[in-house]
C-alpha cells in the first residue's frame, strides 16, 4: 500500500469517526451510529478510495488491513470526540439519556477508560475487517459473475 493511500485511509476514517461522534449526540440515532461505527465504517472508505482510483490492486489481505485500520482509527477518534462531549453535556445540562457512559466517566480512572476504549476499538477492528473482507468477496464474485455472463453472449 502506498504512503499516500495510507494517509487517505487515516483521514477518511478519522472523518467518519468525527461524523459518527457528532451524530451519536442525538438520542434518536446514538445506537445506529455506534452500530455503524462498530461494523461497517470501513465500507465507505473502501468505496470512496476505489471509485477515486486510489485502490487499484485490491486483495483479501489489503481489504482486511484497510478494514482493521478504519475500525481502529474511527473508534479512537469517536471516543476522543464523543466521551468529553457527553461528559460536558451531562454536567452542564444534566441530560439523563447518557447515563451509562457518564457514570463510567465519573466513576472510572483515566487508565480504566483508556483500557476500555482500546478493548472496544479492537472489537471494532475485528468487525470492520470482516465487513471489508465480505465486501471484497461480494464485489469479486459479482465481477466474476458479470464476466461469465459477458463470455456467454
Amino acid at each position: 500500500m502506498e504512503k499516500e493511500t495510507f494517509k487517505q485511509i487515516l483521514i477518511l476514517s478519522a472523518l467518519c469517526g468525527v461524523a459518527l461522534a457528532l451524530f451519536a449526540l442525538l438520542p434518536v440515532v446514538v445506537k445506529i451510529s455506534v452500530f455503524i461505527l462498530m461494523t461497517c465504517v470501513s465500507l465507505p472508505v473502501i468505496i470512496l478510495l476505489h471509485r477515486a482510483g486510489t485502490l487499484k490492486i485490491f486483495t483479501v489481505t489489503q481489504s482486511l488491513w484497510i478494514g482493521a485500520l478504519c475500525g481502529f482509527v474511527s473508534y479512537i477518534v469517536f471516543s476522543i470526540i464523543y466521551l468529553p462531549l457527553i461528559y460536558f453535556l451531562s454536567t452542564v445540562f444534566a441530560i439523563g439519556y447518557l447515563g451509562g457512559f457518564v457514570l463510567m466517566l465519573k466513576l472510572s480512572t483515566p487508565g480504566l477508560i483508556l483500557m476500555f476504549t482500546i478493548f472496544i476499538s479492537i472489537v471494532s477492528v475485528m468487525f470492520n475487517a470482516f465487513t471489508s473482507m465480505l465486501y471484497f468477496y461480494l464485489t469479486n464474485s459479482i465481477g466474476t459473475f458479470k464476466d461469465n455472463l459477458k463470455g456467454k453472449k
